[in-house]
């Protein structure tokens, strides 16, 4: 049987003339990490419509994922912005060596956010406007 442990902390909170004045606030930590205070209604669980859609949590992981880098979501909204570019120009947009973009780009595409297009000798990307608006309906049944 799993135990919980509990502790107290004491924070200071100010007051609106810009003086501390000491509150004791018991805070119970379980070791799950669930806190608990005196102010629950933070914590309550959002209504949700009983019409909703199931949640895909595999196909959000991996969108998720595949945004988890700064410079990802930078190529993203970029490309969102302008429509399609070649990846010359993507090299242009972020201070990183053309292998990392190329890396990054990679991982766009596996996750389907952007498509390229062979073009002679170039390839062209672009945002795969479904793959986003999936990524958008997935976050909202959140």
């Amino acid at each position: 049987m799993r135990t919980a442990t509990a502790s107290l902390k004491l924070a200071r909170s100010s007051c609106v003339d810009g003086q501390d004045m000491p509150e004791l606030f018991l805070i119970r930590r379980i070791t799950n990490g669930c806190y608990l205070s005196s102010n629950t209604a933070q914590c309550r669980a959002p209504k949700r419509s009983s019409a909703r859609r199931a949640l895909d949590e595999e196909s959000l992981a991996v969108l998720c994922k595949a945004l988890a880098h700064p410079a990802r979501v930078k190529l993203l909204n970029y490309l969102a912005d302008y429509g399609t570019c070649y990846f010359g120009k993507l090299t242009d947009i972020l201070p990183l060596a053309p292998s990392t973009i190329s890396q990054h780009v990679t991982v766009l595409k596996e996750a389907g956010l952007i498509l390229g297009s062979d073009e002679n000798t170039r390839t062209c990307y672009c945002v795969n406007a479904e793959r986003l608006d999936e990524l958008k309906e997935l976050i909202a049944a959140l």
